[in-house]
Parts: C-alpha cells; structure tokens; sequence
C-alpha cells in the first residue's frame, strides 16, 4: 500500500481516496441539476459525473481533476474532504459516519422532493404531447432506473397510481372492444345468412376484419364464435344424416339392378352404378354395413364356386390318369397339363388337383428308378461280352475301346453304378498288363543298345546318343524313357565329355607351341608381331585361337605389345 503526504499529513493512499469519494457523492443529494447539465457546465463526459454519483472508485468516475471541479461545485473545499478522510481513518470513523447520516437525513427530503416535483413535471409534459404515461416512460425521462426511484417513498406511490390508472383504462378499452367485435360478428352473420353462405368461425371472422385468433382473446366474442361452432356442428350431422339416407337408397337400388342384371354385386360395381367412390361411401356407417355385407356373400359365393371348380378339375385329371394307365402310356404331370390345356403352376395351386399330381410324381420317379436299373444291367452284359470280344482279338481292352464298341460314351456309361464299376476294373487291369509290357520291352532295349555300342567300337566310331539311337531305330529321347536305359546313355555322355575335354587340353597345349614359335619366326625375319601374322603361320583364325585360354593370354599380350610399338612409333 502506498503513502501520501497531503498537507503535511502521511496517509495511505488508496484507503484515503475511497473515503473522499464517498463524502464527495454525500454532498450532491440535495442538487437539482441533472447529471447531463452537470457534465456539460464542467465539461466532462456524464459517465464520468455518473460515476462520482454512484461513489465508483474503479476509474469509473473519471480523472483526479474531474473530482476536484466536482468538489467546487458542491461548494466544499478539498481539504475539509481531506480532513474527513483523515478523521475517518484515524479512529474517528464513527464521529465521521453521524456526521454523516445526519448530513445526509438533512440532504434527503431535498433531494425527494426535487425527485417528485421532476416526476410532476415530466407527467405534466407528457400528457401535453399524448404520450402514454407509464412508470418507463417517465424513469426514461429521468434518466434512473425504476429501482433507484422506487427507493423514495413518495415517487414510489406516485409511479403505483399511474400503474393502477393505465390498468383501470386497459379493460375499459378491451370491454369496449369486445363489444364492437360481437357486434360486429352478428352483423356479419346477418349478412352471410341473407346471401346463403356457411356461416363459420372464418367467414365470419374475415367479414369483422380480424382473425379468429384475435376474437378468441375477448369473452363475448369468444362465446358467439363457440355458439358458431355449435350451429356449424349441427347442420353439419344434419347434412350428413340425409346424405346417408340418400346413400342407403342409391346403394340398395343398385344392388338390385345388379341382381337382375345377373352382374356380380360387388362393392366396385355398386360405387361404379352410384357414381361415388368406394372410399367414401365407407365414410357413412349405414352403407358401410350393407356393402360389408355384399361382400360377405360375394366371397361366400365365391368360395363356393371355387371349391366346385377344384372338384371337377380333380376328376378331370383322375379321367386322364386312368385313360393312359389303360392305353400304357407314360403319365407325367406335364402330359396332364398339356391334356387338359392349364398350366401346371396353376393346376397346383387347387389342394385336391396338387394331390393327385404330386402322387403321379412319385410314381413316375419309382418307374424311372426301376427303368434306370434295368438299362444298368443290360448295359453291363453288353460291356462284358464287349470286352471278351476285344480280347479274343488281341486289341488292348480299355474302357474306351468297350464303349467305341457299344456306340457309347464312356461318360454316358459311368452314369449306371455297375457299368462304372465294371469299367474301373477294366482301367485297373489294362494298367497292370502295360507294367509288365514295359519293363519287357525295357529288357529288350537295353540288350539292343549294349549291341549297338558294342558295334561301334568295333568299327571305331564315335559312341554317341545318336548313332546308337540311328543303329536301334529310337530317338535318343525316346530311349530316354527307359530308366535302365538312360543310365547307360548317362554313362556313355559322361565318358565322351572326358574324352572331349582331354583332347582340348592337349590341342590347346600344341597351339601355345605353334603360337610361340610363329612369335620368335616373326622376330628373327624383322616383321612387326601382330595377331594377324601369328594366324597365318599357325594357319587358324583368330576368332578359333581364342578359344583357348592360355592361347588367348598369349595374343592379348601380342596385341598391347604392338599398340604401345605404334605409338612409339608416332611420337
């Protein structure tokens, strides 16, 4: 907390301040200049002389100067402010506070009084210009709040008289009003009465100039509009009833002219002879009653018709079992559709009929079973006879040749179980008899292959794959196919791969001689050693010497010999 010195005396700033500003607002109860003429004679802003009013000490009040011109108007010097503070602050609060509320019991019947002689004279203006005089209005003249006033007795019961006086004046307005308003109505039900129309809450409402919402809100105009409704009510059940009775006739005289017509009375064909829809002749409870029950009886009739039809449909369908079964003719249940001229969706659909139908299946499904089985076996001893016949030939037997041999497919044979097992059998058998076939055969290779290499060296040619399969008259590929077989040809490749690869080493070891001596020949007559020149004493192309490794080194190192000689040469 900061210190002060002011007139030779220390104190603490702040605490001293709040008490000057509340001694400052204490003086000005009993002035009668408003906050605005206030600001404007010391040239401030009325927030800021609102403020002081209100004893703001949060800035509101405006700047240090502000309450100083503000302490000159009211006429007390800074220093009996200041002298209030101090007195306030060192232990003479109490002193300082009676002096106070006697000061301010002093200042407060002015300041009332001012208040109501304001208030009498802003009512006065008011009624002049043809304002309403409300509490608002007048607590907008004075620029305070309804609150503020309301704490002065005086002006409290003056502002509670304009509020009973502006109650007292609104229902006598709204009584007036309603009346004006049944008034009104009844001349516009007059009116409407005379010309024919409906009389209704709306027409009603539309004629007085005003919405049945806004009538509602009155009593007596409240309660013509629910007499309205009552009387629109009644001629409305009134209309209805007679309308009915009219209904009722209309459809009974329909109903009749159907009948001897010898036309189906339904309710589509009574609303098509009234001329009014079905929907709403279901409106009026009487005729609902008569047309539910033509409808009754049309579905009982109905039900009737349709049971004898299923009857004679049935006995037409046992007629035609009964007939094929006599001429032994296959009795299917699309034969008897087709018979009778219905389609066998429909012909389901009646119980009795389904009946019959669904036992000529089953029986059609027994006969195909039992038919399916017969044709099984005879199909079976044919495959049989087919085979012993294939074999007395010597042909191969094989399910394939047994069903070239029956004009069948062998997938048209499999579909009958004892054919299908009799033909794997068959496939098991051939398959065994192909083993022992092969490993003869294998057998009979393999001595005529030792013969043929045999041969060839004798005769001294070359053992190769292919001269053997020449000599016994079998690609070398097809020989493959024998394991025993092609281990001999694995052995006799691998040989000739030895041989080859000895006779390139030894070829390779007299061409480094060749090369080397067509070097030392090619130096000792003067001539520039280039690969050429060693090619054309060798007699090989150079392409053919580099094939070989240890050859190919050697003219390697011909060749950079000789660029490094040339460009010797040119430097």
């Amino acid at each position: 907390m900061e210190s002060l010195t002011f007139f030779g005396v220390s104190v603490e700033y702040f605490g001293v301040f709040e008490v000057i500003f509340v001694n400052l607002r204490s003086f000005h109860f009993g002035d009668t200049v408003e906050c605005s003429d206030l600001a404007q004679h010391m040239q401030v802003s009325s927030t800021e002389i609102a403020g002081i009013e209100r004893g703001d000490v949060n800035g509101n009040g405006g700047k240090f100067l502000t309450y100083l011109k503000y302490a000159e108007y009211v006429d007390i010097s800074w220093a009996d402010l200041f002298a209030f503070a101090v007195a306030d602050l060192n232990e003479e609060v109490e002193r300082a506070s009676v002096e106070r509320r006697e000061m301010r019991k002093q200042v407060a019947p002015r300041k009332e009084d001012d208040l109501v002689g304001r208030i009498q004279t802003i009512v006065q203006r008011l009624s002049s210009l043809g304002v309403q005089v409300t509490q608002q209005a007048i607590c907008g003249e004075l620029q305070l709040s309804l609150r503020e006033v309301k704490k002065h007795p005086r002006a409290r019961m003056i502002l509670e008289q304009f509020v009973r006086g502006y109650s007292e004046e609104q229902v006598l307005w709204r009584q007036k009003r309603d009346c004006e308003l049944v008034e009104k109505a009844q001349q516009a039900m007059i009116r409407l009465r005379s010309q024919g129309q409906p009389i209704t809450q709306k027409s009603v409402s539309q004629l007085v100039g005003t919405s049945v919402k806004v009538m509602l809100d009155y009593p007596q105009a409240r309660a013509l509009l629910s007499q309205i409704a009552d009387l629109v009510y009644c001629d409305s059940v009134q209309q209805t009833q007679e309308r009915e009775d009219f209904l009722v006739e209309q459809v009974l005289q329909a109903a009749k002219s159907l009948a001897e017509e010898q036309k189906q009375v339904t309710q589509r064909a009574i609303s098509m002879h009234v001329g009014v829809s079905v929907s709403n002749l279901m409106y009026y409870p009487r005729v609902r009653v008569i047309l539910e029950s033509f409808v009754q009886d049309c579905n009982q009739s109905r039900l009737e018709r349709s049971k004898q039809y299923q009857e004679d449909l049935a006995r037409q369908v046992a007629t035609i079992i009964e007939q094929r079964n006599a001429l032994s003719e296959p009795v299917t249940r699309w034969s008897i559709s087709k018979e009778l001229g219905i389609p066998l969706t429909r012909l389901r659909r009646y119980p009795p009929v389904k009946l019959l139908l669904d036992k000529v299946g089953a029986e059609r499904q027994v006969n195909l079973a039992k038919r399916f089985e017969l044709r099984g076996d005879e199909l079976l001893e044919q495959a049989r006879l087919a085979a012993e016949s294939l074999e007395a030939k010597g042909s191969p037997v094989t399910p394939s040749a047994i069903g070239a041999a029956l004009g069948k497919m062998v997938q048209h044979l499999k579909r009958y179980p004892k054919v299908k097992d009799f033909l794997s059998q068959v496939e098991v058998e051939y398959r065994l008899n192909r083993v022992g076939q092969s490993q003869d055969r294998e057998d009979a290779l393999l001595e005529q292959v030792m013969q043929a290499i045999e041969y060839l060296q004798s005769s001294g040619k070359q053992i190769t794959q292919q001269a053997i399969g020449d000599i016994v008259g079998i690609t070398p590929d097809g020989l493959k196919y024998y394991p025993k077989v092609k281990n001999v040809l694995k052995h006799i490749a691998e040989e000739a791969y030895s041989n080859r690869h000895l006779k390139f080493v030894l070829r390779e070891n007299t061409l480094v001689e060749q090369v080397q001596e067509a070097i030392e020949t090619l130096k000792s007559s003067g001539e520039l050693v280039t690969q050429k020149g060693i090619s054309k004493i060798v007699k090989m192309s150079i392409p053919g010497l580099q094939r070989y490794l240890r050859v190919k080194a050697i003219l390697d190192q011909v060749a950079d010999e000789y660029r490094k000689a040339i460009a010797k040469h040119i430097q």
